[in-house]
């Protein structure tokens, strides 16, 4: 069994950009939330002290909607993921990602982030 936390959701960073985003499945997801339906885990990769998002960036965006203090996330190990993800994988899919994605999801989600990492910006 992986490793389960409770974690604010504005400390949990994309892998991808904002168009892999639909309006109308973010929608149905804030809906759920508000509604009570219970959220799935969110699923993310711990790396260079920051979590990343491997399965749940509607749920992450829309925990921030709706003022979420606290999701629970699975941490997923590494050796569990698929081949492309190693640690230079990981650097440089959040370097193609950059900047411009992180300011995206906090517009989207009504948020703001404690921190940028360096990987979005190409840095180590």
């Amino acid at each position: 069994m992986n490793e389960i936390k409770s974690v604010s959701p504005n400390v949990l960073y994309p892998m991808t950009t904002i168009a892999s985003i639909n309006p109308d499945t973010l929608q149905k997801v804030v809906y759920e939330i508000k509604n009570g339906v219970d959220m799935p885990l969110i699923q993310v990769i711990e790396f260079g002290g920051y979590y990343f998002i491997w399965n749940g960036n509607y749920e992450m965006i829309a925990a921030n909607m709706v003022g979420k203090l606290q999701v629970d996330v699975e941490i997923i190990p590494l050796e569990q993921q698929n081949s492309w993800l190693s640690e230079e994988g990981i650097e440089e899919q959040l370097k193609t990602v950059g900047m411009n994605a992180l300011y995206d999801f906090e517009a989207l989600g009504g948020f703001k982030y404690p921190e940028y990492p360096v990987f979005y910006k190409g840095g180590k």
